[in-house]
């Protein structure tokens, strides 16, 4: 499976409430996937495997959103879970799992955001 395909598979299954903006684009970077709803945005990070590349890319454009998550497919042990988990707890990254559906399993904490870059975030999504 690819990402763009793990992606799809999210939305159409999706265990949240929001409008969905696929690649959207932050500090010259692409979020593969927004999600606003009335107050909040939020930008989740797809990766197959590599859960440090997706850490990292998720802390850059921390300061534009309201939250940060990554989304994998579940590691196969309760020690490579509990490493991911411990990971993104240290990163304040919320952390979403696909076993055979998609299970938040830790919340994000909530950003403290620049207000201008979050602002241009939101007038990209507009423009949708």
């Amino acid at each position: 499976m690819t990402e763009q395909e793990f992606v799809t598979m999210f939305m159409e299954q999706h265990p949240f409430v929001g409008e969905y903006f696929l690649e959207v684009p932050a500090f010259a970077r692409s979020i593969d996937l927004v999600i606003k709803n009335a107050t909040e945005i939020e930008a989740i990070e797809f990766k197959m495997h590599n859960v440090s590349q997706a850490i990292k890319q998720a802390k850059v454009v921390a300061i534009t959103f309201d939250y940060c998550s990554i989304c994998m497919p579940c590691p196969k042990t309760n020690k490579g879970i509990l490493s991911i988990v411990k990971r993104c707890n240290q990163a304040g990254i919320g952390l979403v799992l696909h076993d055979t559906t998609f299970k938040r399993i830790l919340n994000p904490t909530k950003n403290k955001y620049w207000e201008t870059a979050r602002l241009s975030v939101l007038n990209n999504l507009e423009r949708d």
